[in-house]
């Protein structure tokens, strides 16, 4: 008669332990749907901000680019303009000191 009670409480007990196990891996099925819908989103909401600083700067670059073609390579003229005058003068300043007699 002792091993039928003790049966008993055997089978409740792993009753018990299965339904556990049953609610923790559902528990964790969940958890982990959850993840990964949580993932799918950060992902797209990533790919999305990608594409979306990759058409700025791919624009930024058109633009660098027109502004490029717009302006003048050498950008020294300015300033070699600006050394050939006062080199000029001085040798207009000698030719007519020559003219003159002064040398």
């Amino acid at each position: 008669m002792k091993t039928g009670i003790f049966r008993v409480v055997s089978k409740k007990a792993k009753t018990q332990k299965e339904a556990e196990a049953t609610q923790r891996l559902n528990s964790a099925q969940r958890d982990l749907r959850l993840a990964v819908q949580r993932f799918t989103a950060e992902q797209e909401w990533l790919r999305d901000e990608y594409e979306r600083r990759k058409h700025l700067i791919i624009e930024q670059m058109r633009d660098l680019r027109k502004g490029i073609g717009n302006q003048e390579f050498d950008r020294s003229l300015e300033d070699r303009r600006a050394a050939c005058e006062p080199l000029a003068d001085a040798v207009n300043a000698l030719l007519q000191r020559k003219k003159s007699g002064d040398c």
